[in-house]
């Protein structure tokens, strides 16, 4: 089953759906969130997750790689304990089996722009392109610089990955319906055709990503294979720690200023670097459009860790906030204090929910 990006902003679903559930499965947790649509607003009907150390023999909060069974029996645990009804899931494809890149191609019609987008997948996309789905978009003109070229996001997801995923859904009773990459769930439950000029980090378990985005559109992806696991582990050896009590260690250190100073050193070590390479990311296109990107949202697990918002905004020099998916949904008021805190790690679960009611 295919993905599109002309359909970023529109499911490409077969017929209307009143319940959506959205997964993502990531490198160290599996979460899904269910969504139905009322008369009244697009409401949330449950979410969870279940970390998938315990699949593999690790401890909670480890990194792990699990095969077709092992993955999918957490999502059928993941979705009895949260009790989700929907019978249509998205799967939010990891952008580690995806290519995401901007080229500029010259073209002088249609025909002949899509022909040259072939020629440069080839150079871009490390697999034949027969064993991938090919899509892509025209990125609109944006600052004052002229150009004769036209930029172009390209991305591709690897078939067998598409193929692994839409048997898991069939295989419990769902219908698959079209797959996206995580970064077009991530920036949907995030931000709207008219939030402007906006970068998010998003920090995994793994990987660390920087999407930065132009009302709503994805225009440049970056990554590095930096993630919170890496703090997780340096704490877990620091402090002689089992892995799971570092994972809430780094979390929630309470009163103890000593440990909060290992804490942040630890952080800085971790990411000082990455956030040093994402900054040069954003300054280079600030000087490409010759607009300035003035915030940061902070999302995935890692938005969680003691110390990163503040290290983040000195390391880049720019405003930071927390990401607050949950926002763009409506549900109980006594929720309101457990999603915001929650929000950031459901991001893309959320925004591949969403998808089929845009």
């Amino acid at each position: 089953m295919a993905f599109s990006l002309s359909t970023f902003f529109t499911s490409k679903r077969a017929a209307p759906v009143t319940r959506a559930v959205g997964i993502d499965i990531g490198s160290s947790s599996v979460k899904v969130v269910e969504l139905e649509h009322t008369e009244r607003a697009l409401m949330l009907r449950t979410y969870g997750e279940l970390q998938l150390g315990p699949y593999a023999g690790a401890e909670l909060g480890e990194t792990v790689r699990l095969d077709q069974k092992a993955q999918t029996e957490a999502v059928v645990d993941v979705l009895r304990e949260s009790k989700a009804e929907a019978k249509d899931g998205v799967f939010a494809m990891p952008l580690a089996s995806s290519f995401m890149t901007v080229v500029p191609v010259v073209a002088a019609s249609d025909e002949e722009l899509e022909a040259k987008i072939n020629v440069e997948a080839k150079k871009f996309i490390p697999l034949p392109l027969s064993e991938v789905t090919l899509n892509w978009t025209t990125l609109s003109k944006v600052g004052e610089i002229e150009s004769s070229s036209q930029e172009v996001l390209l991305a591709a997801i690897e078939n067998k990955a598409l193929g692994e995923y839409n048997l898991l859904l069939n295989s419990i009773g769902m219908t698959a319906q079209p797959s996206e990459i995580e970064v077009f769930s991530t920036v949907r439950s995030l931000v709207s055709e008219s939030s402007g000029y906006t970068a998010i980090l998003d920090i995994g378990a793994k990987t660390t990503k920087l999407y930065l985005t132009c009302n709503g559109y994805v225009e440049r992806v970056h990554r590095v294979p930096v993630g919170g696991a890496a703090v997780t582990n340096k704490l877990a050896q620091l402090l002689s720690l089992s892995w799971t009590q570092a994972e809430e260690f780094k979390r929630s250190s309470g009163s103890d200023q000593e440990r909060l100073r290992d804490i942040h050193n630890t952080v800085s070590a971790v990411f000082e670097s990455p956030l040093r390479e994402f900054a040069r990311v954003i300054s280079r296109y600030e000087a490409t459009t010759q607009i300035p990107i003035q915030k940061i949202v902070l999302t995935g697990g890692g938005a969680a860790t003691l110390g990163i918002n503040k290290l983040t905004e000195t390391v880049m020099q720019r405003l930071v906030v927390t990401a607050d998916p949950f926002a763009h949904v409506g549900y109980p008021a006594f929720m309101e204090d457990e999603l915001k805190q929650i929000g950031p790690s459901f991001s893309v679960a959320l925004g591949a929910a969403q998808r089929l009611f845009m």
